[in-house]
């Protein structure tokens, strides 16, 4: 888990933590939203490619 400050309201939460709902790229998601106050920021690249490799070397994608 990593965590992430939102760059808007300073609120710190885990960046695995999905908050968004019906977006058609829920399986490929490169952004993380804050669960206070809504703004969508992009994950660090490097978090990632760490997902695409679980998912790629667990049988996800």
């Amino acid at each position: 888990m990593m965590e992430m400050r939102c760059s808007m309201c300073g609120y710190e939460y885990e960046a695995n933590r999905r908050e968004c709902r019906g977006c058609i790229r829920l399986s490929h998601c490169s952004m993380t939203k804050c669960p206070r106050c809504g703004y969508e920021e992009p994950m660090p690249v490097r978090f990632g490619v760490i997902d695409w490799l679980k998912r790629k070397f667990s049988g996800g994608e």
